[in-house]
């Protein structure tokens, strides 16, 4: 849903002096029925999570799903179903979930939990941990299905869920991981059995509940959505730059590989220039070798692309110049001896 709201410069809605008449921003990925004004603290939550056969929403299934609702400051209900996914559980998901055949072998099939689980997430905003697995396979599961008539925000398609993983990264961004039980830990939220989908989804919604007392969060529901789609989106970007130069193996889905594959090549100097002066070019960036012969990427700033390739084409040149000066580009490591 794409409604005009006022969002405000700072959390608490304000604006810097003398522009307010200026601002009015698209907010995107609102729930129908939900205004952008709403106070986050205030919207009725849904915490969803599945446990699945495997990774892959075309082919795997739905072994457990379950619901915890959250309203006026407190947990009011907690529903989950197990579900017999009609093929057998892989030992490399039962070891994630301890979800067995025999444990589903008597479970009803999604079809016949459907009805049940959309009354639960019927009239309240969806939340999940790394919710686009969550909300791909359960998207998966109902295109089986025939399209409920009157959906819940977790299956509009415009309606963005609330996902405490990207407030994490961000908010967390100094610690080794972001895995939920690691989190949680960290906030003294109790997580028993991990991987089980009542209690990931309650310990996910604690999170976020937690994350909330950060003044950092916006407060109304629109510039929430809108910041929370900023980061996923800068993450993303991070990912595709490191993945490009190849700093480290990176555990992206197909598309995201592919996307990375096909970013261009913006380097000009020939391999005889570049073997010259002891560098290359990777995707635009120029990446000198240490003198102990490790390559040392050049991460590009937010200047203009047009900066950038101009930049990986002529900086070594300007750089033996103008030592001082490395525009658009930050080294990072020692300097290069060669």
């Amino acid at each position: 849903m794409r409604v005009v709201v006022d969002l405000g410069c700072f959390p608490t809605g304000r604006h810097y002096p003398g522009i307010a008449h200026l601002l009015r921003v698209a907010a995107l990925g609102l729930a129908e029925g939900f205004l952008g004004e709403h106070l986050v603290s205030e919207l009725p939550i849904v915490a969803i999570d599945t446990e699945t056969t495997g990774t892959d929403p075309s082919s795997d299934r739905v072994v457990e799903v379950a619901c915890v609702r959250w309203e006026r400051g407190e947990i009011v209900s907690r529903k989950s179903w197990l579900v017999n996914p009609g093929r057998p559980i892989p030992k490399e998901a039962f070891d994630v979930h301890g979800i067995s055949d025999e444990a589903v072998k008597d479970a009803p099939p999604f079809a016949a939990i459907v009805s049940e689980l959309l009354e639960a997430l019927q009239g309240a905003i969806p939340l999940a941990y790394n919710a686009e697995f969550d909300r791909k396979q359960l998207m998966a599961e109902i295109g089986r299905l025939s399209a409920p008539a009157n959906p819940p925000p977790a299956f509009q398609k415009n309606a963005d869920w609330i996902d405490p993983l990207v407030w994490a990264r961000e908010l967390h961004k100094l610690e080794k991981s972001r895995a939920l039980g690691d989190v949680a830990t960290r906030l003294g939220i109790e997580l028993t059995n991990a991987h089980r989908a009542t209690d990931d989804a309650e310990a996910a919604l604690n999170v976020f509940v937690r994350f909330q007392q950060d003044t950092r969060l916006p407060r109304n529901y629109g510039a929430f959505l809108q910041e929370q789609r900023r980061l996923a989106r800068a993450f993303v970007g991070d990912n595709l730059r490191k993945l490009a130069l190849g700093l480290s193996p990176l555990r992206l889905d197909r598309d995201l590989r592919s996307r990375a594959r096909s970013l261009p090549r913006l380097g000009r100097a020939s391999a005889a220039n570049q073997e010259a002066r002891g560098s290359e070019v990777v995707a635009g960036l120029l990446v000198p070798e240490s003198s102990q012969g490790r390559k040392q990427p050049l991460l590009a700033t937010r200047a203009p692309l047009h900066r950038q390739r101009r930049a990986a084409g002529g900086f070594a040149h300007r750089a033996k110049a103008f030592p001082s000066k490395k525009r658009h580009l930050c080294r990072l490591g020692p300097q290069s001896q060669a």
